[in-house]
């Protein structure tokens, strides 16, 4: 969770309004109360002292002071007045901050405040700022991102708080406390997700740093339906077209890239697939290698991706071998990966659910693409997705037109073109160019001696996000002979709007990218140098032969 961010160069972002006070059902914003119960104990306000009495002291309350019990004020004694410097016209006093105080009772005339430090006097003024209250705001790791994300923003609508957030991965409330003192916050938000007889509950937790005492605890009911709604509106952008935030350097052989909870412990592991292996790493300032899946089965890796389970992600991995493609799925246990599943074919995971083709020899991909069931074990259930003629399952992504309550199909064309087309089969958008033509493609057998097969290929990975689809963009040296390798490669986003579609360019790194993956605020771009060599570690007396990784952070409106 990043949310400080970084300067935007060339990159114009249209704002909207996410997140209404009803969403599109008509049910109420589930967020509402838990903003509004943190809002109404930070509201500004500037009272009188009127008694005090050891550890406690009196309050004038007037008309519109609405201040809950729980609520600290800040104490102060006013000093010497001071003057315009021209005009000697008195501007006001200076101020001595005395000590902190905290609402304990009310009535219709008074407050009544226990007193926390200090020695406050009468005719002192308790005050809470009109500025806004520095707060650090977590949410679990367990916490679906983008429930967490969106009440973060509903919080700073409110124009009430300054939140900040933390790298801190740690759900203690007293390691987050201290991170929470060094970072100089007057406040710890910390949001969760719970569930209480099948019923699901975003809970607030509010704590003072300065001794850590709760002020509040409250929770509001969700629907699963509210939080997919949130992520299909989700729309991403690149913060820096130019710069990443950091950069690994991985062997050549690094083709694939993905992320997921393959321990089920809610930490996200980077899965890098070199060869016939897949690596899994925990992501930091220095990747730090956690298990390896190695299966003498596996031949040359087309695909890889994680499969989200209630419990953890399972390793998906489509390999072409002698015989054919066959597709494997992993699961993690006692720190070894073991094959839970195996089907000759072709799979893939899109948005949280698994789909499969069969191979043909004759034609590589073969028939219609169909839905995976699972419930422990695993299903092909024989009911095709609708798609264009010809689009197989690697070659589209799906974009959801909410306003006419349609699903749109952009897919590359047999010639690596970008096409969208609308439910009715309507061509409506062609890129004006391909995209740089396909990387893996293989030859089909020969079904008639003497005459040729023709190839197959595996499209590059196109993920959909809301309005928006990624996908890459490579070019060649020369426009005429692309085996000379790609000089550069663009990650590009296609939106949505209205009948057709708009290019931007998010990123654009030397050489040829491989890969990429989208996780909650970062992007991880994965790609080899110009001729797969990186100039500069000859200088440096380093091994030429590598593959970097990008790791850029993206904002969400």
């Amino acid at each position: 969770m990043m949310k400080n961010l970084l300067k935007l160069s060339a990159l114009t972002l249209l704002l909207f309004c996410l997140f209404p006070q009803r969403n599109g059902n008509g049910e109420d914003n589930p967020l509402t109360p838990l903003s509004d119960q943190a809002v109404k104990y930070f509201k500004s306000a500037s009272l009188t002292i009127t008694d005090v009495k050891q550890a406690s002291m009196t309050l004038t309350r007037e008309s519109g002071s609405e201040l809950a019990a729980g609520s600290r004020l800040d104490i102060f004694r006013p000093g010497e007045q001071f003057y315009h410097p021209v005009t000697k016209e008195p501007l006001g006093r200076f101020e001595k901050h005395i000590g902190t105080a905290e609402i304990k009772s009310m009535s219709d005339t008074t407050f009544e405040a226990s007193i926390i430090d200090g020695t406050p006097q009468k005719d002192d003024i308790a005050r809470i700022t009109k500025s806004k209250i520095r707060a650090l705001y977590y949410q679990t790791k367990k916490m679906d991102w983008f429930l967490g994300d969106a009440y973060f923003r509903q919080l700073r609508d409110t124009q009430r708080f300054e939140l900040i957030d933390t790298p801190l991965a740690d759900d203690e409330i007293g390691k987050l406390t201290e991170e929470a003192k060094r970072l100089q916050a007057e406040v710890l938000i910390v949001v969760d997700s719970v569930t209480e007889k099948d019923e699901k509950y975003l809970s607030q937790r509010i704590f003072w740093v300065k001794d850590g005492k709760e002020l509040l605890a409250g929770k509001s009911k969700y629907t699963d339906a509210y939080v997919e709604k949130l992520a299909s509106a989700a729309d991403l952008f690149i913060a820096s077209m130019s710069t990443p935030v950091i950069t690994y350097t991985l062997p050549k052989s690094s083709e694939f890239i993905t992320t997921g909870d393959v321990k089920g412990d809610g930490q996200v592991e980077i899965l890098i697939g070199h060869g016939s292996d897949v690596t899994v790493y925990q992501p930091g300032v220095d990747l730090h290698k956690l298990w390896e899946l190695h299966d003498s089965k596996l031949g040359e890796n087309l695909y890889l991706d994680v499969f989200k389970t209630d419990t953890k992600g399972l390793v998906v991995i489509s390999s072409l071998l002698r015989d054919g493609v066959h597709s494997y799925v992993y699961e993690l246990r006692d720190n070894d990966f073991h094959e839970v599943w195996h089907t000759q074919g072709f799979l893939r995971v899109i948005k949280n659910s698994l789909y499969y083709q069969a191979y043909s020899h004759l034609s590589g991909f073969d028939g219609q693409v169909e839905k995976i069931n699972y419930d422990g074990t695993f299903t092909i259930t024989g009911q095709p997705l609708k798609l264009p003629k010809g689009v197989n399952l690697y070659d589209f992504a799906i974009i959801e037109d909410t306003e006419k309550n349609e699903q749109l199909t952009l897919y590359y064309s047999k010639d690596n073109y970008i096409n969208l087309v609308d439910s009715n089969g309507v061509s409506t958008f062609r890129s004006k160019r391909n995209m740089g033509g396909f990387t893996k493609e293989y030859k089909n057998a020969q079904s008639i001696l003497m005459v040729d097969g023709g190839n197959w290929y595996v499209s590059d990975k196109l993920t959909a996000s809301g309005s928006r689809v990624t996908a890459i963009k490579r070019i060649p040296l020369t426009s005429t002979v692309r085996t000379l390798g790609y000089k550069e490669s663009d990650l590009i986003s296609y939106r949505y709007v209205g009948l057709t579609l708009e290019e931007d360019v998010l990123a654009n790194v030397g050489g040829s990218i491989l890969d990429y993956t989208i996780y909650k605020d970062k992007v991880y771009v994965l790609a080899k140098p110009f001729l797969g060599l990186k100039l500069s570690n000859i200088l440096k007396g380093d091994n030429p032969l590598v593959s970097t990784l990008y790791v850029y952070s993206i904002i969400k409106y």
